[in-house]
């Protein structure tokens, strides 16, 4: 690989330093001349440059993966063949996964979901439009050096397997590391496929070791096919979601979206992880990087429409983004959200009583503090299987229910001597929409979801499960937004504060729902923004995180595309090369299946842009050209064997074909017609090629020489012979000496003809 440092592909690309390789590309580190940065340069190999099948597969998934746009997914820069295919992508300092690994390094859990979570986040995104990764292994999962990943080579991996390219040592090379079991059956695959890769490349981050693994390809595909995959106890609170995303089935297997969400659920019970121990991009020097995990391929399938999670996943699970407790080093540190006192409100030591100046508007329980204050929650925020006691004696100790003058039952004095009462009574009345539930004073509320026997023989349910669950359920804008706001008008409700969730990305139409359902009133702008689709939220204000009442407006920044640039107008007449490259510059690409024979314009050569092309267009847009053949091959004329010479070379001149002559003795052919024609007549030819025609000389004729000069009768042979043609008979004295031949001398016959000698 060094031999090419120095090298300038395309114009621009400066080759600087080797990365790595594999199968089928060279990776390097380059500089691009032109925009002053540094890049990754992928070198197809030689096989592949010279396969044009291969080649214009590989142009049309480099086109469509450049138009991907996610934080998780390597940028596509640019593409091109310049004697070799090569494809330019962002330069990720980080190395790879597989570089860390081979370096003896394993990760944590925690570090492996971290890991797996930006890789579902990039999956979801390309499934959902249509990518099918197909190879996700360590060696496709780079990072750069703020550690944030990104998958490589969309569309690289199908664009190899729909050319039927296979590897010089055969069709599968090494082993099926990562391969799922629809593969090995040979059905077409779908994006669950990755998500299975992506369950492997997990555990072998954690424990070192792939599973399935045999000692052949056949062996170690057959291994996984029908058998669950088994996750080690290494994963920890990991194991079930990725067992579920190994499941055999790939219709019961979780999509990528779905394996987001149970990661998310995961984290709570992990700690915050540590940095990963990058191995950097660039090998030791002398050495470089080789990918030990080659790829096999199979049929593509497309990706199925957001697959169904399983039953338990709610819509607000759904959500990618994740919250802010997330790889917390305190697991309770989930409920940071939930801690933020409402404006206005008392705090209460721990142990106070509803008599002793607790507040419906009291702040959120932060289990974090050593004597946790009040807790507001919505009645109806419960789920249906949390019983509330009724009589409400349950919490009499423990429940403030707002007077008149915060919009509670009216006149109530909850502290009063008929507080027991209105306690009691909570269950059955028309009760406010929210509570505050006071600490239980005995400490005892932060044991597991026990029961034990109240005072009248019934099972009394402990209460810190019930106040976790809601706490829980208040973290989740959605499900509580909707709860809430299913309910009619309540005189006596106190107003709904929930937090905004995390909208940007998701389309207008889901942001609008979540408004409606917490009760929020949206407004909308648009803007036109680069890497963005129209009707994807942009920004939200107030922003993710921020409570906001009931029938407050939530402000939606929504994009109406990318922005608007000029399509140039100086295409006609450069290379279609030169015209990608200025389209490329501006924003948009191109298509060229418009190609047309023209007698002027070279091959390659723009002739036009297509009709109704408008004068702006979106970036990302595609402008159609009108692309030239080139002129029309000729088919060489027919009759030119046996026709004159003039006359051949005046048939070939009116096609624009080259004649050449080259000229033989026929004893057959009269001289100056064509004997034959090369290439044959009939036969297809770029115009302006050289056709040769063979023009007859007529016979080889030669003069009969003198003998007079011989002294013998072997001399004149001699002369004979030297002259081309053949003694034949002897006549005359037996004493005499050579005199004159038959035909006489001087006279025009054909090379090799017998001559007689007379003797005087």
């Amino acid at each position: 690989m060094t031999a090419e440092i120095g090298r300038v592909l395309g114009g621009r690309y400066r080759l600087v330093a080797p990365i790595g390789m594999g199968a089928s590309a060279q990776v390097y580190l380059a500089d691009d001349v032109r925009l002053r940065r540094r890049v990754a340069l992928k070198m197809l190999h030689d096989a592949l440059a010279g396969d044009n099948e291969f080649l214009r597969r590989f142009r049309a998934e480099a086109r469509a993966a450049a138009a991907l746009s996610h934080p998780n997914v390597m940028a596509v820069y640019d593409w091109g063949d310049d004697g070799t295919a090569f494809i330019v992508t962002e330069y990720l300092a980080g190395g790879s996964l597989r570089a860390l690994l081979d370096r003896g390094e394993l990760l944590t859990p925690s570090q492996a979901l971290t890991v797996g979570l930006e890789a579902t986040r990039a999956l979801d995104y390309a499934h959902r439009r249509g990518f099918v990764h197909r190879d996700i292994k360590p060696a496709n999962l780079l990072f750069g050096e703020e550690q944030r990943l990104r998958i490589a080579d969309f569309g690289l991996a199908r664009a190899l397997a729909e050319a039927a390219w296979t590897e010089p040592q055969g069709a599968i090379m090494g082993t099926a590391r990562y391969a799922s079991p629809e593969l090995a059956k040979g059905e077409q695959l779908t994006g669950k496929a990755d998500v299975y890769a992506l369950a492997l490349v997990m555990i072998e981050a954690v424990t070192g070791e792939v599973p399935f693994v045999a000692d052949t390809t056949l062996g170690t595909l057959m291994a996984r096919v029908d058998r669950q995959l088994e996750v080690p106890d290494a994963l920890g609170p990991l194991q079930g979601v990725l067992a579920r995303a190994g499941h055999p089935d790939p219709e019961v297997r979780l999509d990528a979206r779905a394996l987001a969400a149970g990661l998310l659920r995961a984290a709570k019970s992990l700690p915050k992880p540590a940095p990963l121990p990058l191995a950097g991009a660039l090998p030791p020097a002398g050495e470089v990087f080789v990918d030990s995990d080659p790829t096999i391929h199979a049929p593509v399938g497309g990706v199925a429409a957001d697959e169904a999670a399983e039953g338990d996943l709610t819509a607000d699970d759904l959500d990618l983004d994740p919250p802010d407790w997330v790889n917390q080093s305190d697991p309770s540190s989930a409920f940071d959200d939930a801690a933020e006192p409402d404006a206005g409100a008392d705090d209460h030591p721990s142990g106070a009583s509803a008599g002793e100046g607790a507040s419906p508007s009291a702040p959120l329980i932060d289990l974090r503090e050593p004597d946790p204050v009040a807790l507001t929650v919505p009645l109806d925020a419960a789920p249906a299987w949390v019983d509330l006691p009724a009589p409400a004696a349950e919490l009499a100790d423990r429940v403030v229910v707002p007077d008149a003058g915060s919009g509670g039952l009216g006149g109530v004095d909850a502290s009063g001597p008929d507080a027991g009462e209105a306690r009691s009574s909570v269950a059955v009345l028309s009760p406010p929409d929210e509570l505050t539930v006071l600490p239980d004073p005995n400490g005892d509320d932060v044991e597991p979801p026990a029961t034990e026997a109240g005072p009248d023989g019934g099972r009394r349910r402990r209460r810190w499960p019930w106040v976790l669950l809601v706490v829980a359920l208040l973290a989740g804008a959605g499900g509580a937004a909707a709860a809430v706001t299913g309910r009619g008008p309540n005189p006596f409700a106190a107003p709904v504060t929930l937090p905004v969730p995390n909208l940007v990305g998701r389309t207008q139409a889901d942001a609008e729902a979540v408004a409606e359902a917490a009760g929020w009133k949206v407004t909308t702008r648009t803007e036109r923004r680069d890497g963005t689709t129209k009707g994807e939220v942009l920004a939200t204000n107030p922003k993710a995180g921020t409570r906001l009442a009931e029938g407050k407006p939530l402000a939606l920044t929504v994009s109406a595309g990318q922005t608007i640039v000029d399509v140039p107008t100086d295409l006609v007449g450069k290379t279609i090369e030169q015209a990608n490259e200025e389209l490329f510059f501006v924003g948009l690409g191109s298509s060229s299946d418009d190609r047309v024979y023209d007698e002027d314009a070279a091959e390659g050569v723009v002739m036009a842009v297509a009709d109704g092309t408008p004068e702006r267009l979106e970036k990302g847009g595609t402008v159609a050209l009108v692309v030239s053949k080139g002129p029309e091959p000729r088919v060489v004329p027919s009759g030119l064997r046996g026709s004159p010479e003039a006359s051949a070379k005046e048939s070939l001149a009116a096609l624009r074909l080259e004649p050449a002559v080259t000229r033989s003795y026929s004893d057959d052919v009269p001289e100056g017609v064509v004997i034959s024609v090369l290439p044959r007549e009939g036969s297809t030819v770029p115009r302006g090629s050289t056709v040769t025609l063979e023009v007859s000389r007529g016979p080889n004729l030669v003069a009969v020489p003198s003998i007079r000069s011989a002294s013998s009768i072997a001399e004149a042979v001699a002369i004979l012979k030297n002259a081309g043609l053949t003694a034949g008979s002897i006549s005359g004295p037996a004493t005499g000496s050579p005199s004159r031949t038959s035909p006489a001398a001087g006279t025009m016959v054909r090379r090799g003809s017998t001559v007689n000698i007379v003797l005087a």
